[in-house]
């Protein structure tokens, strides 16, 4: 029998959550940490391209972004955990 690693599936209250849980090491490093002084943010520019947004204000534990970002390729994503 082949050894194989055991993949680490991400859980919460027993629901699988899309995808596997990888090492640090392989986490996208993608956060916006803060927004600019002056004017808008330019959403064209912060994600490379132009496409329909999808946006999360207070997406708590990220789960519902996470989800529609698996099943929502043709769409950006922006999720927000504090606004003030």
């Amino acid at each position: 029998m082949q050894d194989r690693k055991r993949r680490k599936i991400e859980r919460e209250f027993g629901v699988p959550i899309a995808g596997e849980i990888l090492d640090p090491q392989q986490w996208t490093q993608t956060a916006l940490k803060k927004l600019p002084l002056d004017g808008n943010l330019d959403i064209q520019e912060l994600f490379g391209r132009s496409a329909p947004l999808v946006v999360d204000v207070g997406c708590g534990n990220g789960r519902f972004i996470l989800g529609s970002s698996v099943w929502r390729e043709s769409c950006d994503h922006l999720g927000g955990a504090k606004i003030c």
